[in-house]
């Protein structure tokens, strides 16, 4: 009897060990933070916002770790695949999981990593509540949302040194008149800081009704030869804009201030307000013959691999609450000077930074109009063909016009 007894004791306390064993293993496991493995294909001024979250308290409360990497700018999902069907011996498309938990990049590249199944291309609807529907829209596939918006990139404003023009006319023409003061391009200074480039080319085309679907053949090539002539007197009647000027050659003649004003990516916001601070002024694209000009925009993601086990997965949900919060959107328009994708900071008239953020949200809400990504890409390619000649000299803007509206048809992209 007394044997049955401890046995019966050993088997309570047996099972009451294997209890307390996998209970502490739980709450081990609920205490341990949970490693998020992010990439991230950012400019090299906004990878160091991304690596400061690490520390973030607030990711701390939600048991978090975030282990930050620089996506390689080769980095193609398709490539991806490849190699590792050629490293294991398989042939055609295989199942893996990404060397990410979260990728951050941009709507094309989210949309190829949806194509490859390497992301989670049917993301709960909760996740993009209350973001702007012009960034949701470039992530969405048959009303489902691949990505979650964090903040717009690629648009293009006007900078301008407020001490030299304390009030900015709105006109394009009127523009021309208060920067040609300024203008000695003898001496290396220049009215306006504009880039040779086919994206500085769009701009000018959306002036007219270019990008409008539903707009007339005859629409298009007076929007395309308008732009060619606005270009003709910047470069050679006025003589206000620099030869043979990259992107970066005007971001270098503005922040050497020898030019009052510059038409260039928001994403120069932070690197000019350190040279010219309280005097830097933001201003949404000029007019063009009473027609606005607007630019084609992108913006930053946040894609979700699609192959996570249940526990990441709620972690990543709850980054990626934190990453679209009002408080890290606010410290992305204060900080970093990127238009965010959250509706309330951006309405929210209490912003830290008050006026330049107030004129960011501004000349961003005035400057966007969406181009699908394909379109500008295609555009841009075709407008790099006629755009040398043309700054050389050895195209009239009536020669160029006809040869890129004549690229545009044998490519189907002008509307007949």
């Amino acid at each position: 009897m007394r044997g049955l007894r401890f046995g019966s004791v050993l088997l309570v306390l047996s099972g009451f060990g294997v209890w307390l064993l996998s209970n502490v293993q739980w709450q081990y496991k609920k205490r341990t933070p949970e490693l998020l493995n992010v990439w991230v294909q950012a400019d090299a001024e906004l990878l160091p916002f991304y690596q400061k979250l690490v520390q973030d308290t607030e990711l701390a409360k939600m048991r978090i770790n975030i282990n930050i990497q620089s996506a390689p700018h080769s980095f193609h999902p398709s490539e991806y695949l490849k190699s590792i069907s050629d490293a294991t011996g398989v042939a055609g498309e295989v199942l893996v999981s990404p060397p990410f938990d979260l990728f951050i990049g941009s709507s094309q590249v989210g949309a190829r990593l949806c194509e490859q199944g390497l992301v989670n291309c049917h993301l709960d609807s909760r996740l993009v509540e209350g973001l702007d529907e012009r960034l949701i829209h470039l992530v969405q596939r048959k009303g489902q949302s691949f990505g979650v918006p964090l903040f717009f990139s690629e648009a293009y404003v006007i900078f301008y040194d407020r001490e030299k023009i304390p009030l900015l006319p709105r006109a394009l023409q009127d523009i021309e008149k208060t920067v040609a003061p300024f203008n000695d391009p003898y001496r290396g200074f220049f009215g306006v800081a504009l880039a040779e480039d086919s994206a500085s080319f769009l701009l000018f085309l959306t002036a007219g009704n270019f990008f409008t679907v539903a707009a007339k053949k005859a629409d298009k090539s007076l929007a395309i030869k308008r732009a060619f002539e606005t270009l003709q007197d910047l470069q050679f009647l006025e003589a206000l804009v620099p030869h043979h000027c990259s992107a970066e050659c005007v971001v270098r003649i503005f922040r050497e201030r020898r030019a009052p004003l510059a038409i260039a990516p928001l994403e120069h916001l932070h690197e000019f307000q350190k040279v010219l601070g309280d005097r830097l002024g933001l201003a949404p694209l000029p007019t063009l013959d009473q027609d606005p000009m607007r630019s084609p925009y992108d913006g930053q993601f946040a894609f979700v691999s699609a192959h996570l086990d249940q526990d990441k997965k709620s972690a990543v949900e709850n980054f990626l609450n934190f990453l679209s919060s009002p408080f890290l959107q606010e410290r992305i328009a204060t900080v970093w000077g990127r238009r965010p994708a959250n509706l309330h900071v951006v309405q929210n008239q209490n912003v830290k930074g008050a006026r330049l953020i107030r004129e960011l949200l501004s000349a961003t809400e005035q400057s966007l109009v969406l181009v699908p990504w394909g379109d500008v890409q295609q555009l841009t390619s075709l407008a790099e063909k006629v755009l040398n000649p043309f700054h050389q000299g050895r195209l009239t803007p009536e020669a160029a016009a006809a040869v890129f509206a004549k690229s545009l048809s044998e490519n189907s992209m002008t509307a007949e």
